[in-house]
């Protein structure tokens, strides 16, 4: 039903799993089902349209519309359902089962409702060596523990907060020693962060005038895309040497030899100091001011960590009108080394004075969702064009459409 190479179905997996995840479909009446997604969906009306081009996709995958109307009318469609189950944590679940194989009932009440649903368990598999049958959840977590940790990659679990909020959200944080109720990337799945830290270019600023104004002095409108991965790489090839120079510096020189042999209508530096003064009037992205007044709304903190400088994302911020919103403005210049560098992210969470796991990345770039993974930060991709994410870099835990569709997602 959902492509797993499609990044447009994932995100609707997702959104499915986190909105509708706490509905039973299968034993409420018909009537009070409908009153339930009627719920929802006024609650999240982006559902609706997310829904109907997941629909539009499955028929186009399954033959088109004749087809599967043809099909159905022959019986050759049939409507299934599938069990979810309601994982317990492999924390609680190898104490209990280990007191329940030496006959013992627990004392901690925590302990003994593990018990309690282990022997209720109605869904067994058999154990490994042995043949005996034991509840799948001892199974997954006790007897083949990798198996476990191999299903949280590709299982998008679903966490049922306090405060009654289903959240949908995979995890590659398996750290079995984090806290499970208050890092968001915990065992049991993210949870909302109490700190979100964005990343500015591209992310956040719309980049893409910045062809015109290689236009304007007669370079070709494309090179500004290969000259900001040019910067971008140069910029990584210095940190990984442990030097550092400052954003502006590299892409004004790099600037310069994108430009060197073109035909322009004016001198480089003249050309050089045209192309880098459109960073002072880039726009914000149309999602951009109300996602950041939402996700403001939820009472998370926000700040940014650019690679470039913090004042250009000031001026940025205040030509947007959300400015007010932000409570720090960290640049990679006060760091000594630009991300994805561990000590980019490192140095955000000292500024801001909280542990990895209580912080967010949000990023458009794949590299830099990556980077933050492997400083321990939780990620969420902002997908705006719907292309593919590499394999080859950690994956994003939660991916997303929109600033305004991340607001929805941890709301």
């Amino acid at each position: 039903m959902f492509d797993p190479d499609s990044e447009a179905d994932l995100i609707a997996r997702d959104r499915a799993l986190a909105h509708f995840g706490g509905v039973n479909f299968g034993g409420s009446p018909a009537l009070v089902l409908a009153v339930k997604v009627l719920r929802v969906l006024v609650r999240h009306p982006g559902d609706v349209t997310v829904a109907v081009a997941w629909v539009r996709r499955l028929v186009e995958r399954s033959g088109g519309v004749r087809h599967v109307s043809s099909t159905w009318r022959l019986g050759g469609v049939t409507p299934m359902t599938y069990v979810v189950h309601n994982f317990m944590d492999a924390a609680d679940v190898a104490p209990a089962w280990k007191l329940m194989q030496d006959g013992q009932v627990a004392i901690d009440p925590a302990t003994r409702v593990t018990q309690e649903r282990l022997s209720a368990c109605t869904y067994a598999m058999a154990h490994p060596e042995t043949g005996e049958l034991v509840p799948a959840c001892v199974q997954h977590s006790v007897l083949d523990p990798g198996e476990n940790q191999r299903l949280r990659r590709l299982l998008p679990l679903t966490v049922v907060e306090s405060e009654t909020t289903v959240r949908s959200m995979s995890s590659e944080h398996v750290d079995q020693s984090l806290p499970r109720v208050d890092h968001p990337a915990s065992p049991d799945g993210l949870r909302r962060p109490g700190l979100l830290i964005f990343d500015v270019n591209e992310t956040l600023s719309d980049m893409s005038p910045m062809a015109r104004r290689f236009e304007d002095v007669g370079a070709p409108a494309n090179l500004s895309t290969s000259w900001f991965a040019g910067l971008l790489r140069d910029g990584f090839a210095l940190t990984a040497v442990e030097a550092s120079d400052s954003f502006a510096h590299v892409a004004a020189e790099s600037l310069k030899g994108s430009l060197h042999g073109l035909p322009l209508d004016r001198s480089i530096a003249e050309a050089v100091s045209h192309i880098m003064d459109g960073f002072a009037g880039l726009p914000v992205h149309a999602d951009v001011p109300d996602g950041i007044r939402a996700l403001g709304g939820l009472g998370i903190r926000l700040v940014t960590l650019s690679n470039g400088s913090a004042s250009v994302a000031e001026a940025l911020f205040d030509r947007a009108g959300i400015a007010e919103h932000f409570e720090r403005l960290l640049t990679v210049e006060d760091a000594g080394r630009w991300k994805p560098a561990v000590e980019a992210y490192s140095y955000a969470l000292q500024e801001c004075g909280v542990d990895p796991e209580e912080a967010m990345l949000v990023a458009v770039h794949p590299w830099d969702i990556d980077g933050a993974s492997r400083a321990g930060l939780a990620t969420a991709w902002v997908n705006r064009p719907g292309g593919p994410y590499p394999e080859y870099f950690r994956a994003p835990d939660l991916r997303t459409v929109s600033l305004t569709d991340l607001a929805d997602q941890l709301r």
